[in-house]
């Protein structure tokens, strides 16, 4: 019977973890592709946006749940309980701010292009401080990931590359025997991001790190 309600809580908490990501990343996406009118601008920047939302939302859960982990963490991550969460503050931290920078970095990029709502050099400055703050985070934090996350990180990192590699060389290769339009500089950027966050869940996931707690 505990073994049964064990089960029943495990799937009630990742219920509410999809059903309350649903609906933040819905209203940010309603928001930033309606009120902004992206649009308008092409594909490439509606998919880096919504790489970027997908960034910056997992970053804000992974916050908020730091800031509160009774209330929100042990609810809404993936986590045994408030405890674990203090546990691993200092590493998760880094995750959240690297997070939410290059998340917010790639939204910025997008509307500081042309005809957008911030100047150029807004776009290109939050990409390169994003990529400062997320390499410095690392090398700071790097000495205290477990074996399983140093393994779990590369291993990721590898999948993305080999993918990403696979993709651009037929993608290239169909554009320049006129088949396909060339890849823009948006659409390399959204697939390089989207691929490294797909590969980091595909990883995780064989491991069992993805299994509701």
């Amino acid at each position: 019977m505990a073994e049964a309600g064990t089960k029943k809580q495990k799937l009630a908490k990742a219920a509410l973890q999809g059903v309350f990501g649903g609906i933040v990343g819905y209203a940010s996406a309603r928001f930033f592709l309606g009120e902004l009118e992206l649009e308008k601008i092409g594909i490439d920047a509606m998919l880096l946006v919504s790489v970027g939302l997908i960034y910056a939302i997992i970053g804000i859960f992974i916050g908020a749940g730091l800031l509160a982990p009774k209330l929100v963490g042990a609810r809404l991550l993936n986590v045994e309980d408030a405890e674990e969460l203090n546990e691993q503050r200092r590493i998760l931290t880094g995750s959240s701010i690297s997070m939410v920078a290059i998340g917010g970095a790639l939204i910025m990029l997008v509307i500081s292009g042309p005809g957008g709502y911030l100047p150029p050099v807004a776009g290109f400055a939050a990409i390169v401080a994003s990529v400062a703050v997320a390499l410095i985070i690392t090398l700071r934090d790097w000495k205290y990931y477990d074996e399983l996350t140093l393994r779990v990180t590369l291993e990721a990192s590898y999948l993305a590359f080999a993918v990403f590699c696979l993709v651009i060389w037929l993608w290239c290769s169909g554009a320049w025997v006129g088949w396909i339009a060339a890849p823009g500089p948006l659409a390399i950027m959204a697939l390089i991001s989207g691929l490294y966050l797909l590969a980091i869940f595909i990883v995780a996931g064989k491991r069992g790190m993805m299994t509701p707690r």
